[in-house]
């Protein structure tokens, strides 16, 4: 079964439940749907409450070194493609160049080199690199 087809699944289920519980308990098929449409909703607005609580514990992209620039701060450079795989940010503040790959957050130096500044592990929080400076 597709993913995609799950939740409009679950939507009809849940409308058609509540307006037969509501056309059998007396309140009428009209509220019945409309409490199923309430509950077959509930579960978006429970995730994005999720992921705003998930974002505070980690953001997307770390903030630059400069400090001035937060996660939606920062302008996107260059998508990854076949080429590279790797997505790039720039500050708007310094104009620092960043690569973010696979739970690595690198400085694009303007000679090209890559610098390692900030990683992640999967459920773990940014953290600076032990071979990256401080600040550049």
């Amino acid at each position: 079964m597709r993913l995609e087809f799950l939740y409009p699944a679950w939507f009809i289920l849940c409308a058609s439940i509540g307006a037969f519980l509501g056309n059998a308990t007396g309140y009428g098929a009209l509220r019945g749907l409309s409490d199923g449409v309430i509950v077959a909703t509930m579960p978006i607005f429970l995730l994005m409450a999720a992921l705003g609580v998930i974002s505070l514990w980690r953001p997307l992209l770390p903030p630059c070194r400069c400090g001035k620039c937060r996660q939606r701060n920062y302008r996107l450079a260059e998508r990854a493609g076949d080429a590279r795989p790797a997505t790039r940010y720039r500050c708007p503040e310094c104009g620092r160049v960043y690569e973010s790959s696979k739970g690595s957050f690198d400085e694009v130096t303007e000679d090209g080199r890559i610098i390692p500044y900030m990683h992640h592990s999967k459920w773990g929080r940014w953290r600076k690199h032990a071979a990256g400076p401080d600040s550049a």
